[in-house]
């Protein structure tokens, strides 16, 4: 009797200690449960889609900008025809914001009447913004003989000089041409430059530059009445 007592207690301490056990065992929470619900993806596909999208929108607009800026720095060639005391001169002047790079000048010049030309090119030269450079206006080939030379240029003191002048340079988007007119002193239109310098007169195209042999009547009067006259806009 007393043992099944004794034993009848120990059972009752040891549910008692078991009881007490699980009722200060701290809450876990049921994990079993997370696993069988579908976890989110770090990166789905939507946002791979929104990524590349942001990603090429950013590209877009820089090129974009970048273009335009291009677009802005851009060469502006501006020629004037200067005469001092040593001659005529052409001056090239770069009025944009970009270097002008291997600026050319081709210059074609005739009397007036005559059936051919004279051409030269000057050298190429680099122009950065707001420069400018000078060359010499010959108004006969250095390879004519210094006699043949003086005879031509008698010649030219009662007649007109007239011709166009073309520049350009490797980023230009356009070549700019001028046509222009230099009377002799002892032409009839020579006392319209008592005065001021021969204009240059600008044209819109090259196809629109005068025929070898016209005399450019810029101002009006300098051909003289000449009937070989051409003015801007008169294509002969």
């Amino acid at each position: 009797m007393m043992h099944r007592v004794a034993n009848h207690q120990r059972n009752n301490v040891v549910m008692n200690w078991l009881r007490n056990t699980r009722r200060q065992k701290p809450y876990e929470a049921p994990y079993y449960l997370i696993d069988n619900q579908s976890r989110p993806r770090r990166f789905s596909a939507a946002h791979v889609a929104k990524a590349v999208g942001a990603i090429l929108t950013s590209l877009t607009l820089v090129t974009g900008l970048s273009a335009l800026y291009e677009r802005s720095k851009a060469t502006s060639l501006n020629l004037s025809l200067d005469q001092t005391s040593s001659g005529y001169f052409l001056r090239v002047v770069n009025s944009g914001n970009a270097t002008a790079l291997a600026v050319r000048m081709d210059l074609e010049s005739w009397p007036v009447g005559a059936p051919g030309s004279w051409r030269r090119s000057f050298p190429p030269r680099d122009l950065p913004p707001g420069s400018d450079t000078v060359v010499p206006m010959e108004f006969l080939p250095p390879a004519f003989s210094e006699s043949l030379r003086s005879e031509i240029l008698e010649g030219l003191t009662a007649s007109v000089l007239s011709g166009f002048v073309m520049v350009t340079c490797n980023n230009c988007t356009i070549s700019r041409n001028w046509a222009f007119s230099i009377p002799g002193y002892r032409s009839k239109g020579g006392e319209i430059y008592a005065r001021s310098g021969p204009p240059l007169v600008a044209l819109e195209r090259r196809d629109d530059r005068p025929r070898i042999g016209y005399c450019v009547d810029i101002p009006a009067g300098v051909c003289g009445g000449n009937p070989f006259a051409w003015v801007p806009g008169k294509h002969l």
